[in-house]
């Protein structure tokens, strides 16, 4: 999460136990089925990448991405 304070405030309150604010160092830590990408589409392409060199599958929420071009790379690289 890009505010870690509030990352932190938010996983105490509904129990969550793992959470961060660097994608790639928490994937590298935790075993996980999928990552729910929710941030503004900007950065979807590079989360989606961070993902996929982890193995790990990624869900967007709308829109996917901000060009067609960075939409193709994204489905390029996921397993």
């Amino acid at each position: 999460d890009l505010q870690p304070e509030k990352a932190s405030s938010l996983a105490a309150q509904f129990g969550v136990a793992n959470h961060g604010e660097h994608l790639d160092r928490f994937l590298a830590e935790h075993r996980v089925d999928f990552v729910d990408i929710v941030t503004s589409p900007n950065t979807h392409r590079e989360l989606v990448e961070i993902c996929a060199a982890h193995g790990v599958r990624a869900i967007t929420q709308k829109p996917l991405a901000e060009s067609l071009s960075d939409a193709e790379a994204m489905l390029s690289v996921m397993p």
